[in-house]
């Protein structure tokens, strides 16, 4: 479902909904309006996520549904304290705290949400006259091939669910915390934004958008991808995986069975491996040969081995073409007047995403190629 034969047949979705974002940003710029940019951007790669998953039978009540949810199941992971997570003997706490039994509404609204979705496209009258069958492959979206493989791969209903929740919040959030972190360490580096704007405009020459096939020449626009992978990893630590067997490392005995984290976001930081690792410098990547596909280990921001993020292609896809497009149709500027060097890049830690705790607000200014040529 995310080779790159499938992640190519959604280009016309990611263009589609790139074109929309542009569209809306115009607008407001000619109206000199600022604009909510990290909400802009999660609200594309919320669409972008639906679309690819649920093809025709994408409902906008679905997304707004969706991120009514996922704030309910942020809120638990934020600010609740379950006892079992920290003392397991004292697991009997989270039933006195009520702690389980908002778990548990929660996850039945989730799984409730779920089943409205494979019964509306069961329902579908595409489905129903013809089956997945007819669909055109290079159209299929995810339930469509979750649906033709059912039988094949033995997958249950809660299976489907689990598949499309994994694309909905891995696939969503990681996207949008990597775009909208790029797009401020741009506005923070006024010099840097300049240069990839530079290179963006000079590969599209006079056209009106930035097309996929253009992204193939913009070398400078991925290191800067790559730094701000490097500095904000989508997702800071590795989910839990569990040690096999015992083990000494510098000096600690890990008994087998141990909970084992991995921090990236310290591990991409560290002195030892990265010059001036707190500078944002997308030059470090030029004719550097370290790449995030996990074979070079001080930089794995998805992960490595079979543990590694299989959305890498999908998502990233995602992030150059509306960066690319940013870049080229707009020059950008802080709210009030405000100084590029203090805009503030404080963290926050949601589901399992790291991103901005302030909001990007911005003032877009609309570029004219024509007139700059």
């Amino acid at each position: 479902m995310l080779s790159m034969k499938r992640v190519q047949s959604f280009k016309f979705i990611r263009q589609e909904e790139v074109d929309k974002v542009i569209e809306n940003i115009t607008r407001s710029s000619l109206e000199r309006q600022t604009i909510n940019l990290t909400e802009i951007i999660f609200a594309l790669a919320n669409s972008v996520i639906f679309r690819c998953s649920l093809g025709d039978n994408f409902k906008k009540d679905y997304a707004d549904r969706f991120s009514e949810l996922m704030m309910k199941a942020t809120s638990m992971v934020m600010d609740s304290f379950a006892f079992e997570d920290f003392f397991p003997r004292l697991k009997w706490m989270d039933t006195l705290t009520g702690y389980n039994r908002k778990l548990k509404r929660t996850f039945q609204e989730l799984d409730s949400f779920f089943d409205q979705i494979i019964d509306d496209y069961l329902l579908s009258p595409l489905h129903v006259d013809h089956g997945y069958q007819d669909h055109k492959d290079d159209k299929r979206n995810f339930i469509d091939l979750l649906d033709a493989e059912t039988d094949n791969l033995g997958l249950s209903r809660n299976n489907i669910k689990g598949v499309i929740l994994d694309m909905f919040v891995a696939g969503s959030h990681t996207t949008a915390a990597i775009t909208e972190w790029t797009m401020s360490e741009l506005i923070k580096n006024p010099k840097i934004m300049k240069k990839a704007q530079e290179e963006v405009r000079s590969v599209v020459g006079n056209k009106t958008r930035v097309e996929e096939k253009d992204i193939n020449h913009m070398n400078y626009l991925k290191c800067v991808v790559k730094e701000t992978l490097r500095l904000h990893a989508p997702v800071p630590t590795v989910v839990r995986m569990n040690s096999s067997d015992s083990v000494k490392i510098g000096g600690y005995d890990i008994p087998s069975n141990t909970g084992i984290f991995i921090n990236i976001w310290a591990i991409q930081r560290n002195p030892k491996y990265w010059d001036k690792p707190e500078e944002f410098c997308p030059e470090r990547f030029e004719s550097n040969p370290i790449d995030f596909k996990g074979q070079d280990f001080e930089f794995i921001p998805f992960g490595s081995g079979r543990r590694g993020c299989p959305g890498v292609s999908f998502g990233l896809a995602v992030v150059e073409l509306l960066v690319a497009n940013l870049l080229y149709r707009f020059d950008w500027k802080l709210p009030g007047g405000a100084s590029y060097e203090d805009l503030d890049m404080s963290e926050d830690f949601g589901m399992g995403t790291c991103n901005r705790k302030i909001h990007l607000h911005v003032i877009p200014t609309l570029f004219h190629p024509a007139a700059s040529s």
